[in-house]
């Protein structure tokens, strides 16, 4: 065996010291182009009109950033989208369609509007498959035999521009280079499948396009459902000897509510945390940057506190200073 070997063996056993959770901001922190803009200007420069299509019936407050936009793809504005498939198929005295008028037509019209859904995945793929990988290295201290990464990002930016093992590393929504995973992308949507069940149950049992249309309103959310309780079931190993680590670094994640569940998982799995750094973008255009990093601050805290996420120890730092102050941080909380 050699000696790099038993270094790294060394550390395995002890366990990781320090845990990064990297988000989207990590990528784009690299000048990589990973943000819903990006996605959308990929789709539009296939001319198929997917973009429109898949937006067309969300909740127009839809923004463009991960975050955002995952959970705007459960969010159907139901009335507006109900209105609009009982018009389409209204029967008129001249209308020949035989199923004009009738629940297949409903379903037939849903189908047409909803179905695009099926092939985000796809579409997702081809996309994330093509980003262009990073140029250099942001950060210096990363490639550590004592570190551990959750990373929600399907790029291979740690891989490629860090060089570090892929036995480090957890691509929690899918990696982009394995072909034999899907990519996870979607919304919390358990709270509005209960909402579409109980007015499917409420439709009396002759209103056979009332029916049709909860039945597709069901199926669009059961198909755009992220499900991390069963992510978390199956993955539950990634967590098991995080009970040595002591600093707990986060980069470019959103909090976007659908991600919450695996920091709270990280927080009760990783007791012996000492220390939370937490990074935000910083609008270089901000002509009161204190006060942003003080909403910032405040943000997350109320995030934290209403997820029922605790940490004794939280220091907010823009993205840009903890590039200088890593090396710092791993020394006070991370060493051995």
């Amino acid at each position: 065996m050699c000696c790099s070997d038993t270094y790294d063996d060394f550390f395995v056993e002890l366990g990781p010291k320090v845990l990064f959770l990297l988000g989207n901001g990590f990528d784009r922190f690299h000048g990589m182009s990973t943000s819903y803009s990006d996605f959308e200007d990929y789709l539009d420069s296939k001319n198929d009109g997917f973009p429109n299509a898949l937006v067309s019936h969300l909740d127009p407050c839809l923004k463009p950033d991960w975050s955002n936009f995952e959970d705007a793809i459960g969010d159907l504005d139901v009335a507006t989208l109900q209105e609009a498939s009982f018009r389409a198929v209204e029967k008129s005295d001249t209308d020949d369609d035989y199923d004009s008028g009738t629940s297949d037509g409903m379903d037939d019209w849903l189908e047409g509007e909803l179905g695009y859904i099926r092939i985000l995945p796809e579409k997702l793929r081809g996309w994330a498959e093509n980003i262009p990988p990073a140029k250099k290295k942001m950060f210096h201290n990363l490639n550590l035999p004592y570190a551990r990464f959750f990373t929600f990002n399907y790029t291979d930016t740690l891989e490629q521009i860090y060089g570090i093992s892929d036995s480090q590393i957890w691509h929690v929504h899918g990696r982009a280079s394995n072909t034999d995973e899907p990519l996870v992308i979607g919304s919390f949507n358990s709270g509005r499948i209960v909402e579409a069940e109980n007015q499917l149950n409420l439709v009396p049992e002759l209103d056979s396009k009332m029916q049709t249309f909860w039945d597709s309103v069901l199926q669009y959310y059961d198909e755009t459902e992220k499900d991390v309780n069963a992510s978390l079931t199956n993955n539950a190993f990634q967590f098991k000897d995080l009970g040595s680590v002591s600093l707990l670094v986060i980069i470019g994640f959103s909090f976007g509510r659908v991600d919450l569940p695996y920091l709270r998982k990280i927080a009760e799995t990783a007791p012996k945390i000492q220390k939370v750094v937490i990074t935000y973008h910083a609008n270089e255009k901000s002509k009161d940057p204190g006060n942003e990093a003080m909403l910032w601050k405040q943000k997350i805290d109320r995030i934290l506190q209403d997820n029922d996420i605790h940490f004794s120890s939280i220091d907010f730092l823009k993205t840009e200073e903890l590039s200088s102050k890593l090396k710092s941080y791993l020394k006070d909380y991370a060493s051995f």
